[in-house]
């Protein structure tokens, strides 16, 4: 079974889409509930989403290549560019991390200096196991065993 959502969140960022595959779905008795062997799927986190937690005007994200973000600011009369890593953080977190600031004022760049975002809203177990970046933002994999649902 496969299930696909998009513009949910997930804590503190925006997801563009989730896609998840369900193995093993055992409906319980009383027909009213359901045990799932094995979840895993996809969440993409798109690039708007990741620059909104930094909360300032005029920077963008987006693809830098593996494991990186380019962070871009446009200041008006100036623009400027840092480069940052994103890795998973433990089951339910990804981090952020500016490894190069290439004349973005760090003040500018407000929590996307170094942050670790939550996702606390991962339903039903779910971990993550990964992140990778791709053209459309950061694509999360997650993970979950024996979940069961409902009644």
């Amino acid at each position: 079974m496969v299930i696909t959502a998009s513009g949910e969140k997930l804590g503190p960022v925006d997801v563009k889409r989730i896609d998840v595959t369900l193995d093993g779905v055992r409906i319980n008795s009383s027909y009213n509930g359901a045990t799932v062997s094995r979840l895993y799927g996809t969440a993409l986190v798109g690039f708007a989403g990741l620059a909104g937690v930094a909360g300032a005007p005029g920077l963008t994200v987006s693809a830098d290549g593996p494991g990186l973000v380019k962070i871009s600011a446009d200041l008006g009369v100036v623009s400027a560019t840092a480069t940052a890593r994103v890795t998973r953080a433990g089951p339910g977190r990804i981090r952020i991390t500016v490894v190069s600031t290439g004349g973005i004022p760090a003040s500018l760049l407000g929590s996307l200096r170094d942050i670790t975002l939550p996702l606390p809203a991962l339903p039903m177990g779910m971990t993550i196991r990964g992140v990778s970046i791709t053209g459309q933002g950061v694509l999360v994999r997650i993970t979950a065993r024996n979940v069961s649902f409902g009644g």
